[in-house]
């Protein structure tokens, strides 16, 4: 059972890697990540590696999303973080059976505030595959607004589909 109680962040542990395996192959997951999952199933050193990556990219982060218990329930992600601009790309992922429960959320607003908070960034950039109404909802709810749109962006191996860009101000400055 998941207590959605206490849903917080932490560092990857041991036990996380098959659901992070299971994530990382998961086609139409990653597809919604705009990312490309060539190489599945992965071998745990490649889970691996990709974690290592993340999580020395300087100024990002690679966390865990849990429930109250610990258990996991997904990743975040704060990547390219331009070290002048104080800005960084935010992604995240959770298992299917969790979705649509208000985890999102949660779990959105808490990558949020560590960007502000523990990273020091003052914008959190996000790009939203077009068909992923859900997402898109989500991210306008927690105060993420449209910039623009890449048309005919991602090729997810069969056709090209438009990504949403999206941005949400962190330091209190004024929305244009």
């Amino acid at each position: 059972m998941i207590d959605r109680v206490g849903v917080h962040l932490r560092a990857v542990q041991e036990e996380d890697f098959p659901l992070l395996t299971a994530l990382r192959c998961d086609r139409s997951t990653q597809h919604l990540l705009l990312a490309y999952p060539d190489q599945c199933p992965p071998s745990n050193a490649a889970v691996r590696d990709w974690i290592a990556r993340r999580t020395a990219e300087p100024g990002g982060t690679f966390l865990i999303i849990a429930d109250g218990r610990g258990h996991m329930l997904g990743f975040g992600q704060i990547v390219d973080v331009h070290q002048r601009g104080r800005f960084g790309k935010i992604g995240f992922a959770l298992v299917k059976d969790i979705r649509r429960r208000g985890f999102g959320s949660q779990a959105l607003r808490l990558l949020i505030a560590h960007a502000r908070d523990v990273l020091g960034l003052r914008k959190l950039l996000g790009e939203v595959h077009a068909d992923n109404s859900g997402a898109m909802r989500l991210y306008e709810a927690v105060g993420f607004r449209r910039v623009g749109v890449l048309h005919a962006h991602y090729n997810d191996g069969n056709k090209f589909h438009d990504v949403i860009l999206v941005e949400i101000a962190l330091d209190g400055s004024p929305k244009p």
